[in-house]
């Protein structure tokens, strides 16, 4: 695995979290429902 990659992916990851909650959200039900 390429670090800047992940870091990419962490960053991305926390600026929907932090600034984009209702996307964050429907994240977190797809995800859920593909269990």
């Amino acid at each position: 695995y390429d670090a800047y990659e992940l870091l990419g992916a962490i960053n991305y990851a926390k600026e929907v979290y932090y600034n984009h909650k209702d996307n964050w959200y429907g994240i977190i039900e797809r995800g859920m429902s593909m269990d």
